[in-house]
């Protein structure tokens, strides 16, 4: 389409046309041919094609996945027991030296089965 509309372009008098691409320019009747010239000289056609397709999602990836949220639980169940005995561990020892907070056997109930 834009070669057939710049060969109609360069018919008309005193025009000047360039195509760049699928873009036409034209300066009609340009006090200036030279300058005429240098402006459709800086007329430029880039052409970016961009695919915005979304990657396929194979067996491979969804069972790496699974396999990393599995090694994360295990990770993190490990680390919570890790500290579950450490801080009862450490309970332990203050209560061998002396340091308890309150008294270790006391239990606070609400009776609320006699109301």
């Amino acid at each position: 389409m834009a070669r057939e509309r710049f060969d109609e372009f360069q018919k008309i008098p005193g025009a000047v046309a360039k195509r760049a691409g699928s873009l036409v320019a034209i300066t009609v009747q340009p006090p200036d041919a030279d300058a005429a010239e240098r402006v459709l000289a800086q007329v430029r056609y880039n052409a970016n094609i961009t695919m915005n397709e979304p990657p396929p999602i194979g067996s491979k990836q969804v069972g790496g996945m699974l396999m990393s949220i599995i090694g994360l639980a295990g990770l993190l169940l490990g680390l919570c027991l890790v500290a579950g005995i450490g801080f009862g561990a450490f309970r332990v020892i203050l209560r061998k030296l002396g340091w308890s907070m309150g008294d270790p056997e006391a239990m606070i109930t609400l009776h609320l089965s006699n109301k």
